[in-house]
């Protein structure tokens, strides 16, 4: 359906706000990551070298994952089918790879409610 002459559910505007503040955390966590790296925590400078990596490695990743989740932020406020699909595969990912009791719940509403709710449903 064509998202242009339907109005925007709350509940879209809502989760897309979500989105957007969830990706903001994830840039500024990663480049306080990026900006702590220890230089020399051991006398194993082979030890150091792979423990910067792997942080250095977590940052950018970190701030290259909130910039995507805050693309995908963008097209689901636009009401973008593929958005709202990609966003699905990450909520999943998220649950699959472990996660907190309140983000766990929080990420199933939006789940059930992107895929499942006929308000949403219609706008994309």
């Amino acid at each position: 359906m064509d998202s242009l002459t339907k109005s925007r559910p709350i509940g879209i505007t809502i989760i897309a706000i979500l989105v957007w503040l969830y990706a903001l955390i994830m840039i500024i966590l990663g480049v306080y990551v990026i900006m702590a790296v220890p230089s020399d925590v051991t006398n194993n400078p082979l030890i150091n070298q792979l423990r910067s990596m792997v942080l250095l490695v977590n940052g950018y990743g970190s701030i290259i994952g909130g910039v995507v989740l805050g693309i995908i932020g963008i097209f689901l406020w636009k009401g973008k089918r593929w958005a709202k699909i990609v966003l699905g595969v990450f909520i999943w990912a998220n649950i699959l790879g472990g996660t907190s009791i309140p983000i766990l719940i929080i990420s199933l509403g939006i789940f059930i409610y992107l895929f499942f709710f006929k308000s949403a449903k219609e706008f994309f």
